[in-house]
């Protein structure tokens, strides 16, 4: 059974989840079907979080994508939070 539970925060953990994903895949037992469309699936949210991650305008960030079926449980979450003088200096300045 794959079990795979991932938090991203930033633009690099987004694009790096892309590659941990599939190499989780890859050494997985689950059916061929199923690993090209979770591959399928998660590649396009992961660069689109990403994109979103890296944008300085965007202050505040959350969105979940959960994969369940028979012999794999694959949960995805992406959470930036930018509140207060430290996030708006961060935001002024590039950095989340």
């Amino acid at each position: 059974m794959l079990r795979l539970s991932l938090t991203i925060t930033t633009e690099d953990q987004a694009r790096a989840a892309i590659a941990q994903v599939t190499e989780a895949l890859s050494k997985s037992d689950i059916s061929e079907g199923a690993r090209g469309l979770i591959a399928n699936s998660l590649g396009p949210t992961l660069e689109l979080w990403a994109q979103q991650l890296g944008n300085p305008q965007v202050s505040t960030f959350k969105a979940d994508r959960v994969f369940d079926g028979d012999g794999y449980h694959i949960v995805i979450r992406g959470r930036r939070a930018s509140s207060g003088l430290g996030g708006f200096v961060n935001r002024l300045l590039g950095r989340g």
